[in-house]
C-alpha cells in the first residue's frame, strides 16, 4: 500500500511540474507576441486612432491607410527591392561558403 502511495504522490508532483512548466511557457509566449500583435493592431488604426489616450486595444475601424500611405508617398519600392536584394546575395553567399565548409570537413 506504501508504494502505491508513494507512486500517486510522484504523479501528482509530476503533473503539478508540468502545470507550472506550461504556465512558464503560456507567459514567454504571450511576452513574445504582445508586441507583433500590438503593432498589427496600431498598423490598422487611423492615426488619430493610433495617437489617442486613453489606448484603444482593438482598432474601432481597420484601416489600410498607413500600408497604402508608406507604397505611395515614399519611394518605399526602392527600399524594399534594395532589402531583398541585399537579403538574396548574402543568403547565396553564405550558401556558397556553407558548401565550400562542408566539403572542407
Amino acid at each position: 500500500m506504501g508504494k502505491i502511495q508513494k507512486e500517486s504522490s510522484s504523479d501528482n508532483h509530476k503533473i503539478l511540474k508540468d502545470i507550472l512548466v506550461a504556465m512558464i511557457l503560456i507567459f514567454f509566449v504571450i511576452w513574445v507576441l504582445f508586441p507583433f500583435t500590438w503593432m498589427l493592431s496600431t498598423s490598422l488604426k487611423t492615426n488619430p486612432e493610433a495617437m489617442s489616450i486613453p489606448i484603444t486595444w482593438t482598432p474601432q475601424s481597420p484601416t489600410l491607410q498607413s500600408y497604402t500611405g508608406i507604397w505611395k508617398g515614399y519611394h518605399f519600392t526602392i527600399y524594399f527591392i534594395n532589402s531583398m536584394l541585399i537579403a538574396s546575395c548574402t543568403a547565396l553567399f553564405a550558401t556558397f561558403i556553407g558548401a565550400l565548409a562542408g566539403y572542407g570537413f
